[in-house]
């Protein structure tokens, strides 16, 4: 089944213009949630919801964006423990994103076409979930812009005076205010692509399901 997903991905899902590489692994992961949803589904294993992805907010937090406001492994680390939990059949590339993309929304739609289930999850509102999403994203990005170290250093001087245990006190608080902000953008950013993955790979889903019995009923019909 050959499907064009990229120009869905960019036109319904993408809450850029470009897929870089923290929206190409937001991307995987939704994708990969939805396909380990549907193995188990198919393997007649209880779904269930798969909440605090810690490895993967992991591997968000080592990016360069985000690493400098938390206490995390490097990202080499990160991506290495992320990948040895998901399905060995899974492959992750770096090298076209747009074509692993596509490979990995095809085999999810394909899995999921093969447990047989139509989508109830159609009712999305597509719009509302990116506004949701890039609200928290550019308050962090906005922060991060303006409070620059010699910002903070010149902010906190002006309002500390040479006290210097102050200082470091308002340092500390302005770390904390800007690694609260990149926690919610981050758990915005997966929360977001994991829903909207899951909806275009039912849309997709569905529309095999409906192909194939089409085609087995003309087998009959033969």
């Amino acid at each position: 089944m050959q499907v064009k997903y990229i120009e869905d991905i960019t036109k319904k899902l993408l809450s850029q213009k470009e897929i870089d590489e923290e929206e190409y692994l937001a991307l995987c992961n939704g994708i990969i949630t939805n396909y380990k949803k549907n193995s188990r589904l198919l393997q007649g294993e209880k779904a269930k919801e798969e909440q605090g992805n810690i490895l993967f907010e992991n591997v968000m937090k080592s990016l360069p964006k985000y690493a400098k406001y938390f206490d995390i492994a490097s990202h080499q680390e990160c991506m290495e423990a992320y990948i040895n939990s998901i399905p060995s059949e899974i492959k992750l590339s770096k090298s076209n994103y747009k074509e692993a993309l596509s490979s990995l929304m095809n085999v999810a739609v394909l899995m999921q076409a093969k447990v047989g289930k139509y989508s109830r999850n159609s009712g999305i509102n597509i719009d509302n979930d990116k506004t949701n999403y890039t609200n928290s994203i550019n308050d962090f990005e906005m922060a991060e812009e303006k409070f620059t170290p010699e910002f903070i250093e010149q902010t906190a001087i002006k309002i500390c005076g040479n006290n210097s245990t102050a200082i470091n006190a308002y340092k500390e608080r302005a770390k904390a205010v800007c690694a609260k902000m990149a926690q919610d953008a981050i758990s915005d950013k997966i929360e977001y692509y994991t829903r909207l993955t899951d909806y275009l790979i039912g849309f997709y889903a569905d529309n095999e399901i409906a192909r194939q019995s089409e085609e087995e009923l003309l087998e009959t019909q033969a």
